[in-house]
């Protein structure tokens, strides 16, 4: 499989639309909105998510075209925690998992988090039970820092999240 990994520009907003309402169903423990509440949200809007702060880039990765994965970074507002960005919407389509694609979405945000000025921190959530995710992230040197117990609840069930954390 021939991925191609490139930051999303605002002419990308339809497919990243589509992709985030797939992973929205497809995988609804590992995103806090429910699908709907995304859904109503015009392309344009998407476009702002992919252009305008807090996004320092949102990385897609590319088969044949076509949008088959992404992850975004997102750096926090106040002076005393922009050092940290938190990975956001990570996320590889069924066709393309197994191929290496995820690793190679977070390798590229690892390096363009390293870019950015005065950043010295990466952090994301997992679900308790993504085995693979965590995996992954422990692979590129990610450290749990903690666990935040009902993080969510999804259909009336509590889910817990795991915090981790990565020293640039």
């Amino acid at each position: 499989m021939d991925i191609t990994l490139r930051l999303l520009q605002a002419n990308d907003a339809e497919a990243f639309r589509a992709l985030r309402l797939h992973s929205l169903h497809t995988d609804p423990l590992s995103f806090v909105p429910y699908p709907d509440e995304e859904a109503s949200l015009s392309v344009a809007q998407f476009a702002q998510r992919l252009t305008e702060p807090p996004c320092v880039g949102m990385i897609g990765a590319f088969c044949d075209g076509q949008l088959v994965g992404m992850v975004g970074l997102l750096q926090h507002a106040r002076r005393k925690q922009q050092h940290k960005l938190t990975i956001v919407s990570m996320y590889v389509a069924e066709s393309a998992r197994g191929s290496g694609t995820g690793r190679k979405l977070m390798q590229a945000a690892i390096a363009h988090a390293r870019q950015q000025p005065g950043v010295s921190r990466l952090l994301l959530s997992v679900h308790g039970t993504n085995v693979p995710a965590i995996r992954l992230y422990r692979s590129l040197g990610f450290v749990p820092y903690g666990v935040e117990p009902e993080a969510m609840v999804v259909h009336g069930q509590p889910q817990d999240e795991i915090l981790m954390g990565l020293a640039l």
